[in-house]
């Protein structure tokens, strides 16, 4: 009787103390911290947005996603960088003494409505393609289901074998 009892309580950490272990893995899925400035978690560090690119090479659906993002994204700042220019100019020679070109401050406004439009679609592309990777670990690696069940029979403590 003491035996069993024994044998029972061993068991029964076995099982406790293995799922418990599974749980402490690192998970290999990326989190997106901020996409605007490139920052993402993988194992519980920060990366950048060209490690990212790196690390989905193995997957080529979410690497495209990433890749137009980061293009898309250049393209942004570039753009973004010659409407606030062109705006910057108009006000600077507004408050300055000449007569300031507003025609040039419209389209710096165009450039920078555009930029806004390239960074929009790039966030979306980074977690469309971060979003493609996880799913692509997940259908990879099936979650591990344990076929004994521990729980209560009609006879007292019972372990159930699914398969």
């Amino acid at each position: 009787m003491v035996a069993r009892l024994f044998s029972s309580i061993i068991l029964l950490m076995v099982l406790i103390f293995s799922q418990i272990g599974m749980a402490q893995e690192t998970s290999d899925s990326i989190s997106v911290i901020n996409p605007a400035r490139g920052r993402f978690e993988y194992k519980n560090a920060t990366i950048d947005l060209k490690e990212l690119l790196h690390l989905t090479q193995k997957n080529p659906e979410a690497y495209n996603q990433i890749n137009r993002a980061i293009k898309q994204r250049n393209g942004g700042i570039i753009t973004g960088a010659i409407g606030g220019g062109l705006i910057g100019f108009t006000l600077g020679s507004a408050v300055g003494s000449g007569e300031p070109m507003w025609w040039l401050a419209g389209i710096g406004a165009g450039f920078f409505g555009i930029a806004s439009v390239l960074s929009s679609e790039s966030n979306k592309k980074v977690y469309r393609g971060v979003a493609i990777y996880n799913a692509g670990l997940h259908d990879q690696k099936t979650p591990r289901k344990s076929p004994l069940i521990l729980g209560m029979t009609s006879t007292g403590l019972g372990i159930f074998w699914g398969f």
